[in-house]
C-alpha cells in the first residue's frame, strides 16, 4: 500500500511462477523521482519426472527406451494371463508413482492393452505408457471321444468324456448334440441317455473351433426282457462282432412269445439252459412236434453225420457215433450212454441235441 496517492509501482501484474529459485522484484518511485525497489524471493517446488527409467517384462525382452511410449510383445497360446508380478516398471523419479493393472487376461488370437500409468508427486502431471500383448491363436487338430459306439437301453445313461490334440489346459469347452433325441440324449456334460429303440448319431464340437467336431453312435436295443420264468441278456463280445441272447432258466416253447423282440437278430440269438449248455433255436421255435433229433435227420444222412464229426468235442463225437451206430458201432440208447459216463440221461439228451446242432449248423453253412 503507497503513502501517498502520487506515488507509482511496478512489477505487481501477473506472471508466471517458474519452477525452482526465482526472484519477484516490485519497484515503488515516490513523487520525488526516488526509486525504492523490493525483492521477493520464491522458491517453487519442481515437478517431478514422470518417465520410467527401466520397464521390463519377464520372458519377453523389450528394447526400453524412456522417451517410447507403445512397445508390442507376442505370447504363445498357453499363456493366458499377463501377471502383474512379471513386470518390472521403475520410475526415473523416485518420487513419482507407477499404478499398474494388475493381471489380465489375454485372449487367443487378440491384442490386450497393458496400460502403466507413471503419477507425478504434484499428483496432476501424468504419463503412460503402454505394452500391446498378442496372445497366439491356438490350432486344435482334433477331438477324440472316449468310445466311438456305445450300446443304451431305455433310460440308461453313459457319460462320454473326451479329449483334444493337443493337450490343452484352455478351450476346453465343448457342445454336445444329438441328430434325433426321441433316440437318445445328452446333456452338456457329455452323458448320454437312452430314450427310444433305434439308432442316431451324438455330436461333440469344440466351441473354440466348431470345425473340430467327433461322432459318437448310439445304439438304443432292448438289452434284458423279462419274465416270470425267463430273464433274457443281450451282451456284446469283446472283440464286439456279434451281439448275444441269453437267458439262465430251464428253456422251455414259451420262449417263442418273445421273439418279436428279436425281429431279424434269430441268427445271433444263443439259449443256454441253467446247466450252461446251449439249446438250439430250432428246439424252442419249431411248432410240428419235432425233436431237435427229427428235424436234423430229416436234412441229414448219416453219411454227412459222420463227415462232419470232427467239428464236435469228444465226448459228443463219442455220443453221436453210439447213438447212431456209426463207424460199425452198435446203437446205444441214452440211458445205455449215461449209465456208461455215470451221469443222467437228460444230460445225455442235452450233449446229444448240441452236437446235432453243431452238425447242422455245418451242414447248413456247407
Amino acid at each position: 500500500t503507497l503513502e501517498s496517492n502520487l506515488a507509482s509501482v511496478k512489477g505487481l501484474e501477473n506472471k508466471i511462477v517458474p519452477e525452482g529459485l526465482s526472484v519477484r522484484e516490485i519497484i515503488v518511485t515516490s513523487e520525488d523521482g526516488s526509486i525504492r525497489v523490493y525483492k521477493i524471493n520464491l522458491n517453487k517446488e519442481t515437478a517431478s519426472e514422470v518417465r520410467l527409467k527401466e520397464l521390463a517384462i519377464i520372458d519377453y525382452p523389450i528394447t526400453f527406451d524412456s522417451d517410447t511410449f507403445t512397445y508390442t510383445i507376442e505370447v504363445p497360446h498357453s499363456k493366458d494371463i499377463l501377471y502383474q508380478n512379471e513386470i518390472t516398471a521403475i520410475p526415473m523419479d523416485p518420487t513419482a508413482t507407477v499404478n499398474l493393472m494388475g493381471d489380465v487376461n489375454l485372449y487367443a488370437g487378440a491384442s490386450t492393452e497393458y496400460i502403466i500409468k507413471v503419477i507425478a508427486k504434484d499428483g496432476f502431471t501424468t504419463q503412460e505408457y503402454k505394452i500391446i500383448v498378442k496372445r497366439a491363436k491356438f490350432d486344435l487338430e482334433s477331438i477324440t471321444p472316449s468310445e466311438t459306439s456305445i450300446l443304451l437301453d431305455i433310460g440308461e445313461l453313459k457319460q462320454i468324456t473326451y479329449t483334444f490334440t493337443p493337450q490343452i489346459t484352455s478351450f476346453t469347452e465343448v457342445k454336445w448334440t444329438s441328430e434325433d433325441e426321441t433316440i437318445a440324449s445328452v446333456d452338456e456334460f457329455g452323458n448320454i441317455t437312452g430314450v427310444g429303440y433305434g439308432t442316431t448319431t451324438i455330436h461333440v464340437a469344440s466351441t473354440y473351433d466348431e470345425n473340430i467336431k467327433a461322432s459318437i453312435e448310439v445304439k438304443v436295443i432292448r438289452k434284458k426282457i423279462t419274465s416270470s420264468v425267463y430273464q433274457i441278456e443281450r451282451k456284446e463280445k469283446e472283440d464286439g462282432s456279434k451281439l448275444e441272447y441269453t437267458y439262465g432258466s430251464e428253456p422251455g416253447i414259451l420262449l417263442k412269445d418273445y421273439l418279436n423282440h428279436f425281429e431279424n437278430e434269430t441268427s445271433t440269438l444263443y439259449v443256454y439252459d441253467k446247466e450252461g449248455n446251449e439249446i438250439c433255436l430250432i428246439d424252442v421255435v419249431k411248432d410240428n412236434g419235432m425233436s431237435i433229433n427229427d428235424v436234423v435227420i430229416q436234412q441229414m444222412d448219416l453219411e454227412k453225420i459222420e463227415k462232419n464229426l470232427d467239428q464236435l468235442t469228444e465226448r459228443e463225437r463219442d455220443i453221436i457215433v453210439r447213438r447212431f451206430g456209426l463207424g460199425h458201432h452198435q446203437e446205444e440208447t441214452q440211458q445205455e450212454i449215461a449209465n456208461s459216463y455215470g451221469i443222467s440221461r437228460s444230460y445225455v439228451s442235452r450233449i446229444e441235441k448240441r452236437a446235432l446242432l453243431k452238425l447242422y449248423r455245418e451242414f447248413i453253412k456247407n
